[in-house]
């Protein structure tokens, strides 16, 4: 059960870590089209 709890829990973390990267992404791009 605990490494259980672990591999869902690195998986969160991962899909959180590609979520920030995707908002970086976009927010990137954003600025790029103001300037």
């Amino acid at each position: 059960m605990n490494s259980h709890s672990n591999k869902y829990f690195g998986f969160l973390l991962l899909s959180k870590m590609e979520e920030i990267k995707n908002e970086e992404s976009i927010d990137h791009k954003e600025n790029c089209n103001k300037v």
